[in-house]
């Protein structure tokens, strides 16, 4: 499971939408908290990635580095 994002650099319209998005809808659940996936998350041998759209339609790719 994804559970870290590390560094994001994403172009707004709405600022504050945008902060309630990355404040408040983003967690460690985001499936429930109603976050629209593009692109499941997808267990490779080098990590899993996923693909969600934001609160302004950016897509952004989730990346998790295998533990160990």
């Amino acid at each position: 499971m994804i559970d870290r994002v590390e560094t994001v650099c994403v172009f707004v319209a709405d600022q504050d939408r945008a902060k309630r998005f990355y404040t408040n809808t983003l967690g460690t659940d985001l499936k429930a908290k109603g976050v629209k996936f593009t692109q499941e998350p997808d267990p490779q041998p080098w990590g899993a990635y996923a693909t969600i759209e934001d609160s302004e339609g950016n897509r952004l790719i989730l990346v998790e580095h295998p533990r160990g």
